[in-house]
């Protein structure tokens, strides 16, 4: 059965603080949950975030500090909802304020939830950016280990008035606006290795990540014919 996407929560709060609380959710009892976080500062870099809440525990999968200037973070956890409770999740930055925050949570359907805290749902994670000469960004995956598995991304620009597009073939998520902070998540149940999205105009920085999310039902591999020739 294909991957299936469920949005739970997509906010964010402008205010600047070291931790933010998202609205209670219920996540669903087998299914791997991804959390997706973007906070920026003014000056200084960032903290990584870490999470609680849901009475689940939270891995980090990726984090990504903008090398244009170190002062936007994005950064994507896992949890696998074995047990889980209604709830909210704080998202804390170790005593360090931010200048705002934005948070999408997605549920998905038919992934491996096998391993440390569903470790063998993510096969691989890469980055991508794009600064403000470009009206889009790409990050790129290697070929996929399975033509079942599924393709996510998230990607965030400092520009809220302007609008993102997810990539061809792609479903968009959710998509969020705050100050000068806009970002997107997007969903394929099926293989892609260019993970995109673009905009109207060119933006100051853009940065995301793309995963590869392994199905709980693996394709066979492909048969191969050994050819013998006989004299």
């Amino acid at each position: 059965m294909p991957i299936t996407a469920n949005n739970l929560i997509g906010a964010g709060s402008a205010a600047s603080q070291n931790s933010y609380t998202t609205a209670s959710y219920t996540p669903t009892t087998d299914r791997i949950v991804l959390i997706a976080v973007s906070n920026p500062r003014g000056a200084g870099s960032p903290n990584t975030p870490t999470i609680s809440g849901n009475s689940m525990t939270w891995t980090q999968i990726r984090t990504f500090l903008d090398a244009s200037a170190s002062l936007r973070r994005l950064t994507v956890f896992r949890g696998v909802a074995t047990a889980p409770s209604t709830g909210t999740i704080v998202i804390n930055f170790a005593g360090q304020s931010q200048d705002s925050c934005m948070w999408s949570i997605t549920e998905y359907d038919g992934t491996d939830t096998t391993g440390t805290n569903g470790s063998n749902a993510i096969v691989q994670s890469v980055t991508g950016e794009a600064n403000g000469t470009s009206t889009g960004v790409t990050a790129t995956l290697a070929a996929f280990s399975n033509v079942n598995n599924a393709t996510y991304g998230v990607v965030r620009h400092n520009s809220n008035g302007l609008a993102i597009t997810q990539g061809s073939g792609f479903t968009e998520i959710n998509e969020i606006s705050i100050t000068n902070n806009r970002s997107q998540t997007e969903f394929k149940d099926t293989n892609d290795t260019t993970v995109d999205w673009s905009w109207s105009s060119t933006s100051l920085n853009a940065t995301a990540i793309a995963i590869e999310l392994k199905s709980l039902t693996q394709a066979p591999a492909p048969e191969t014919s050994n050819l013998f020739l006989v004299f």
